[in-house]
């Protein structure tokens, strides 16, 4: 009862309609005895009219309790246990429901990381398959074998084969301007066509090299090509079936807008940029020629020769070898090359045709020279925008983005070796550089050149360290007037060893240094600044190495075999490296610190040229290696010259011929120039070579 009021009456046994007001009277002499009946007054005051809350709880029991023939206070308890067995089974359902989801999405986990690792490990299955493709396809098939190589480096960037992969291709074809002509049966695999009715046989090349005729065997037919483009020309009119075995005999007018074709029959004259006959001739008995496999340049300074095992060659004028240009599949049957000697293209015997430049290089550009003379000492700016080239008497300045010499300044000094004073350096902004001569610095603007400043530097090494830490920063190392080796800092100096043959020092003036201090026990004291002179940290090195250098904040020397982190003291190992059994190296920081370059010496005597290597400084990968002996020689205890890091991606060094080059020593780089080589495989050999590996233009 929520309202009113109820009254039982015991003597008749009924309600007291006098005070009953909350029930209707038609229920008089319904009951016998007072009915159950409870207060629920609190219902129209918004009391919860819920079992949780008490009072109404109670109600019920009471009300309940003769319904089930249970009092009222066991029948609560009952209750009670029902409602806490449901809260268990509820609680019991929940936790059932959580774990579940966290096994479903610790599985989903799981299934996606197997799923990663299996495309992981079917990405590096197809990146070490391509590449082993590539080397083995290079032989037969240069072209197919260098799109190789790109399609595994594509495929995973990272993998240390892949990168490999696309310098060893780039190696290959580094002289290379176009492969013209492939024969596709020894493409496939064969040991190409037994009949050679057609197929090139013998070559020339007009003066400038600009175009190439190639004639085929057998038939006497000869077709013209833009040596540049790789693009054909067309036919010299109908083949005219009268050759031998070889081709035709073919030479260029000295104008180069003429060429001859001499067959068993005749000798014709033809007009190159029309492709016209002007006159045919009987051809004498002795006309035809076969193809040379040597030609010379017409200065006589330039040699190109081709063997029976496919390699052409260049050689010098005293026909000693000089480097092997490029490689055919099979026996070299003929050889011709450019007036000055720059362009050169050879046939083989399965009518292979390829041209070549002989001075350019797809590593390498040419920045200066060739100039004869002592190899310069190179020192390129922090950000390698620019770079100063010390040679005997004047310092130079080069753009290295632009290709071009900005300014020369004299100078009376010269470079005497790694522990003496500088000639030259760069701010550690980049902004100034300073030279020294005539007894001063002076520092100038790198922008415009204009005289910032002077300071008197003779006499004692390390007061011309300090004219130079004065003006431009960094640190100098030199040996004292003790003999002693002093690093001057832009705050003092700081003597690191009293003998000069226990030091190495790593960098060139003006930036980050470290030295190395050996010890007797054949080990060492490393030991860093920052530019501006903040010591970075001291590390012991067990074995003492032949040469050493520091990236541009100091955080990271590099020495033969590991990159040491001066904050931490964490070596990482240069992986496959050249070791302990080189004559010395020289290193630089490139690419932002991130790359290593390793100049090595594969002989003790200096005699067998350099290689370089190009490592990965975070892991210690082997990403490449140019084995070039074209570069300088370097003694790391006297360096002027090395390989050194300028910029994202390159690397200046010098040639033995006095040129300065500038090498591309970043993947994607070497793929860049690779593409504009071979370009994108075609719709036939992404079929039948790529196996189902989805994988997008290489190119």
């Amino acid at each position: 009862m929520t309202d009113g009021d109820v009254a039982w009456d015991g003597v008749s046994r009924d309600f007291d309609w006098a005070v009953t007001t909350a029930l209707p009277r038609q229920l008089s002499g319904w009951f016998v005895d007072e009915p159950l009946w409870v207060r629920l007054d609190g219902a129209r005051r918004g009391v919860q009219l819920s079992l949780r809350n008490a009072v109404f709880r109670a109600v019920v029991c009471k009300v309940a309790s003769p319904v089930h023939g249970v009092p009222p206070d066991e029948l609560d308890s009952v209750d009670i246990v029902r409602h806490r067995r449901a809260n268990r089974v509820r609680a019991a359902a929940v936790v059932a429901l959580v774990v579940l989801l966290v096994v479903s999405a610790l599985l989903g986990v799981f299934a996606v990381r197997q799923r990663d690792e299996a495309v992981r490990q079917a990405t590096a299955a197809s990146v070490r398959a391509f590449a082993a493709e590539a080397d083995a396809l290079a032989d037969r098939d240069p072209v197919l074998s260098a799109r190789l190589a790109l399609a595994a480096y594509r495929l995973d960037p990272a993998a240390e084969q892949a990168r490999q992969g696309v310098l060893r291709a780039l190696d290959r074809n580094r002289h290379h301007v176009r492969h013209l002509v492939q024969e596709p049966a020894l493409t496939a695999g064969g040991a190409g066509r037994k009949v050679d009715t057609g197929l090139p046989g013998t070559v020339a090349l007009s003066p400038d090299g600009a175009v190439l005729a190639v004639g085929a065997r057998w038939t006497g037919g000869v077709r013209l090509w833009e040596v540049a483009s790789g693009r054909e020309l067309g036919a010299l009119g109908e083949a005219p079936g009268n050759s031998d075995r070889l081709g035709p005999a073919l030479r260029f007018g000295d104008d180069g807008a003429t060429v001859s074709v001499s067959t068993a029959d005749t000798v014709e004259v033809w007009d190159v940029a029309t492709r016209t006959r002007l006159s045919s001739s009987p051809a004498p008995p002795s006309e035809q020629a076969p193809g040379s496999t040597t030609a010379t340049s017409r200065d006589g300074r330039s040699i190109v020769r081709g063997d029976d095992d496919g390699r052409i060659s260049l050689l010098d004028a005293g026909s000693t070898p000089v480097e092997v240009l490029a490689e055919l599949p099979d026996v070299v049957v003929g050889v011709v090359v450019s007036d000055d000697g720059a362009v050169a293209a050879a046939v083989d015997v399965h009518g292979n045709v390829l041209t070549l430049r002989t001075r350019a290089d797809l590593r390498s550009d040419v920045l200066a020279g060739p100039v004869a003379g002592d190899a310069p000492q190179l020192l390129p700016s922090p950000d390698g925008r620019r770079l100063l080239v010390v040679r005997t008497g004047v310092v130079e300045l080069w753009r290295v983005d632009e290709r071009g010499q900005v300014g020369t300044f004299p100078t009376t000094e010269a470079f005497a070796g790694t522990f003496s004073p500088p000639v030259a350096a760069f701010s550690p902004d980049g902004r100034r550089f300073a030279i020294r001569s005539g007894g001063e610095v002076v520092v100038r603007d790198s922008e415009s050149f204009h005289v910032l400043g002077s300071e008197p530097a003779s006499g004692d090494p390390v007061d011309v360290a300090k004219a130079f830490t004065g003006q431009v920063g960094g640190v100098v190392t030199v040996v004292d007037a003790a003999g002693a080796l002093t690093a001057v800092l832009p705050d003092g100096t700081r003597r690191v060893s009293e003998d000069i043959g226990a030091g190495l020092i790593g960098t060139p003036p003006g930036g980050a240094g470290a030295v190395l201090v050996a010890d007797q026990s054949g080990g060492g004291r490393l030991t860093s600044w920052t530019s501006s002179g903040a010591p970075v940290g001291e590390s012991r090195v067990e074995a003492a190495p032949t040469g050493i250098a520091v990236s541009d904040d100091g955080r990271f020397v590099a020495l033969d075999d590991e990159v040491v982190d001066m904050t931490t003291g964490q070596r990482t190992p240069l992986r496959g490296g050249a070791g302990s059994g080189v004559a010395g190296s020289v290193l630089s920081f490139a690419a932002r610190g991130d790359v290593v370059l390793q100049q090595v010496l594969p002989s003790r005597d200096y005699s067998g040229g350099t290689r370089l290597l190009v490592w990965d400084r975070r892991g210690g990968a082997l990403i490449g290696e140019f084995d070039d002996h074209s570069l300088v020689p370097v003694n790391p205890f006297e360096v002027a010259s090395g390989v050194v890091g300028v910029g994202p991606g390159s690397a200046v060094a010098v040639r033995q011929d006095g040129a300065i080059v500038l090498l591309g020593v970043e993947p994607d780089g070497w793929a860049r120039s690779l593409c504009g080589l071979v370009g994108d495989f075609d719709p036939d050999e992404r079929r039948d070579r790529l196996g189902g590996v989805e994988l997008g233009p290489v190119c």
